[in-house]
């Protein structure tokens, strides 16, 4: 039977040496690995390009350092996503749509920066795969513009963008659809309407075609949806009948306007369909 003192491993003395007598071996240092000097003025090792890419898509620039100014992260980072875009850019596609997906970053805003990246300098293949996991990535309207407005900068509006677009769109069902422009009309100083007629997107479903319409300001929208209900509220005053078209209608916060946002009885109908962290949002608001 083993002696339970053998498992344990023996403590060096000050010299280095054990105290049960045997030589220790020491880790071996090698003189070829490469060892660049960081902004500290210390020793670090090479980062892959990949590895620098997932540590920007989750954490950013790592703008928390004291030896180096975060602009100069930024802009370190954006050559290494080039790089790593030249060096295998389907790879790179991959890791985006992974970690968006996965919800292993805090928000979406790199991951989409990323993507647009792709969108724009990557081969012709690449551009193809970016354009084709942007729904992906890009869930709301909100995350669509921030990708448009990054794209936009880079590169025209081709084929392949436009039907992007219109695939976001048009692959939606029409409530799904509704609902986004409702809630999110404009970001980033962009619009649905802009979107629609630079994409030219075309309506799969007469549904679509009316909120289309609605989008670019040719139409009323379909009747009896989000978007009837929040003309409805437009000229509404009464906060009790406000209350009622909303829970009636499943209106979101973003549809209401302003002035009855200080009912209590508005806050009310809202709170019963608020996802939880909407609700944290608005605290001060509702307080």
């Amino acid at each position: 039977m083993r002696e339970p003192r053998s498992a344990i491993r023996p403590v060096p003395d000050r010299s280095g040496r054990p105290l049960d007598g045997r030589p220790m071996k020491l880790a071996t240092f090698n003189p070829l690995a490469p060892q660049p000097k960081n902004h500290a003025g210390g020793d670090t090792f090479v980062v892959d390009p990949f590895v620098r890419l997932n540590r920007f898509l989750m954490l950013g620039s790592e703008g928390g350092t004291y030896y180096v100014a975060p602009q100069r992260l930024t802009l370190k980072n954006a050559d290494n996503l080039r790089e790593a875009i030249a060096l295998d850019g389907w790879r790179v596609v991959r890791e985006i749509v992974e970690v968006s997906e996965s919800g292993r970053a805090p928000r979406q805003d790199l991951a989409i920066f990323a993507l647009a990246v792709a969108a724009c300098h990557g081969n012709e293949a690449v551009r193809a795969e970016a354009l084709a996991a942007m729904p992906r990535v890009c869930r709301t309207a909100t995350h669509l513009f921030a990708f448009l407005e990054t794209v936009n900068a880079g590169r025209g509006w081709g084929r392949g963008l436009r039907r992007a677009v219109g695939d976001w769109y048009g692959k939606k069902d029409a409530n799904a659809v509704e609902m986004q422009m409702v809630k999110y009309r404009r970001r980033h100083d962009w619009t649905h309407r802009d979107a629609l007629r630079l994409s030219h997107a075309s309506p799969p479903t007469p549904a679509h075609g009316e909120l289309y319409g609605w989008a670019v300001g040719k139409g009323s929208g379909p009747v009896g949806g989000l978007v009837e209900a929040m003309a409805k509220l437009a000229d509404e005053t009464d906060g009790a009948k406000a209350a009622a078209i909303i829970r009636e209608s499943r209106l979101p916060r973003e549809g209401v306007p302003t002035a009855l946002l200080r009912d209590p009885f508005v806050w009310e109908a809202l709170l019963e369909e608020m996802p939880m962290t909407a609700m944290i949002r608005n605290l001060v608001t509702m307080t």
